[in-house]
């Protein structure tokens, strides 16, 4: 590879490796908020009904 070529990726890199960290700090926002009620009574297998869990 030449020089410009492995800057390049050293950037590349870099840039996804920020991107990635910046994104942990923020998951906290996205994973804390409840599921919403569906109504949802019944749960099954691929072959019978089965006891819901309980989330």
């Amino acid at each position: 590879m030449n020089p410009k070529q492995n800057t390049a990726k050293r950037y590349f890199i870099i840039t996804m490796a920020a991107f990635f960290i910046v994104l942990s700090c923020f998951q906290p926002l996205f994973a804390s908020r409840p599921f919403p009620d569906t109504g949802q009574t019944k749960c099954y297998d691929e072959a019978s009904e089965i006891p819901c869990p309980n989330c």
